[in-house]
């Protein structure tokens, strides 16, 4: 009989899914609605994805937007120098990767259902608002090797993943879906040797509602 209840209720359940490799597993807590007239549950398949995300994420002790970054170092994408597999030099070409890695799932079905940072709209295309927090975390945790850079010192950022952190994705990488592992790779490789000029020309013509052209003042004329 199907169910024609309007008054949903919010509430948890657990929920026994099957990881992407066919491993049964159980997903503690997951975001539901409830008919108090039937006694229906309903659950988002987007809520699935993000816990399993969030299992996955937790194996190895960090967060699902901590993960994301994780993967993108690890894609192994052909034009990767031999001795430098998993590093991506300028903070500005990670954003736009990260950017795009989410674009593209979007545009594979996936919409918000992948867990991302939030992406702010700035002069020179958008922006993860939270990676500078992300990448401390990920360094604090021995996963990630960092050179910082800035005003003050004059050398870009890059990003790296220490051996520990090329250890944990080499066993997650085989853990996520086909889509999101040919989508990271395509990326990386579409983004990782364009310079930073003609990036912020792509990004501007082909995101244009991500270019940030001015600031809203509080004056008085």
């Amino acid at each position: 009989m199907k169910c024609e209840c309007r008054d949903w209720i919010p509430v948890e359940v657990d929920y026994k899914s099957s990881g992407w490799q066919g491993e049964p597993v159980l997903l503690k807590r997951i975001p539901a609605e409830s008919c108090p007239k039937c006694n229906v549950i309903r659950v988002d398949s987007d809520e699935i994805l993000r816990a399993e995300q969030k299992l996955l994420a937790g194996e190895i002790g960090v967060a699902p937007e901590e993960l994301l970054v994780l993967l993108l170092l690890y894609a192994p994408a052909e034009k990767m120098h031999p001795k430098y597999p998993h590093k991506i030099e300028m903070r500005y070409r990670m954003n736009k990767m990260l950017f795009y890695l989410w674009k593209r799932l979007e545009e594979r079905g996936f919409g918000d259902s992948w867990i991302h940072d939030v992406f702010e709209s700035k002069e020179r295309g958008p922006v993860p608002v939270h990676l500078n927090e992300i990448a401390k975390s990920l360094e604090a945790k021995g996963l990630v090797r960092i050179q910082w850079g800035g005003k003050v010192v004059k050398k870009p950022f890059i990003y790296d993943l220490t051996q520990k952190g090329s250890n944990q994705m080499k066993d997650m990488w085989s853990k996520v879906p086909e889509e999101f592992r040919s989508t990271a790779n395509a990326v990386k490789e579409e983004l990782l040797f364009i310079d930073t000029e003609n990036l912020k020309h792509k990004v501007h013509r082909e995101y244009p509602d991500y270019k940030a052209t001015y600031k809203q003042l509080d004056v008085d004329f």
